[in-house]
């Protein structure tokens, strides 16, 4: 519901936190009078993550209304997507789509629990489709080798994923090129505070018995 281009509304002037819990956010085309508005209320319970412990926090369900600015030139009426990911007694709404009237430059919303809603003036969104979910096989190409001579500079390593630091293709101190850690500095840590770092992963969990060796400097 955005495009390249688009700008983001700073906290105050079209972002911002709801009065009981929850946030908003809005991105507005600077080239029209198209803009797009997220507005989220998420419990502390379905918040978590594995970053260090959040901060004690309430929310509760309510009706929001929006007062847009004269400058907007909203149209009558927004086209509105929800969906609610706490939603346990029945299926969750995923992706409903509705519209909302818009009255002397302001719309409401009853916000609960849960819930996510996309505002915009874009029209021509829909709800994504796919023939079948496609099967799964996990594989790997074994036997693997790989002296990184083919891959560009300042590349990153095929199949490998950073877990800690950032690791880059570069020339060595021999002119051959390795696989190199860039972070100088310890970086951000989740859980271990990022202490088990520098890392970088290859491979599947279902190997078994592989037997594997790394030239390293």
């Amino acid at each position: 519901f955005t495009e390249i281009g688009w700008n983001y509304l700073l906290n105050g002037t079209g972002s911002g936190e709801l009065p009981n819990g929850g946030y908003y956010a809005t991105w507005v085309d600077p080239k029209s009078t198209d803009f797009t508005m997220n507005i989220v209320k998420i419990s502390r319970d379905h918040a978590m993550c594995t970053r260090p412990p959040l901060p004690n926090f309430q929310v509760k369900e309510e009706t929001v209304t929006i007062q847009l600015a004269a400058s907007t030139k909203a149209p009558a009426e927004l086209q509105v997507w929800y969906s609610n990911f706490e939603t346990f007694d029945r299926a969750p709404p995923m992706f409903q789509k509705s519209t909302v009237k818009v009255t002397d430059n302001r719309f409401s919303l009853f916000v609960p629990i849960g819930s996510m809603f996309t505002v915009t003036t874009v029209t021509s969104g829909h709800k994504g489709s796919f023939d079948q979910i496609p099967s799964t096989s996990p594989s790997f190409p074994l036997d693997y080798a790989d002296d990184f001579q083919s891959t560009p500079e300042s590349q990153n390593a095929r199949w490998f994923a950073d877990q800690i630091g950032a690791f880059e293709i570069h020339p060595s101190s021999d002119g051959k090129k390795s696989l190199k850690q860039m972070v100088a500095a310890l970086p951000i840590g989740w859980s271990d505070q990022g202490t088990r770092g520098p890392m970088t992963l290859i491979g599947m969990r279902e190997w078994q018995d592989i037997e594997g060796k790394v030239d390293f400097k």
